[in-house]
């Protein structure tokens, strides 16, 4: 394993936790909107 498929993997791995991380918040936003409406 080089560099390059390291610094793939983990830019993979950095991708799925950004989105993981935005799937968890939206429903914490979606409530937060529901509120104020």
């Amino acid at each position: 394993m080089d560099t390059q498929d390291l610094r793939e993997l983990i830019e993979d791995l950095d991708q799925a936790l950004a989105i993981a991380t935005s799937r968890a918040q939206a429903p914490q936003s979606l409530e937060l909107a529901s509120l104020f409406c």
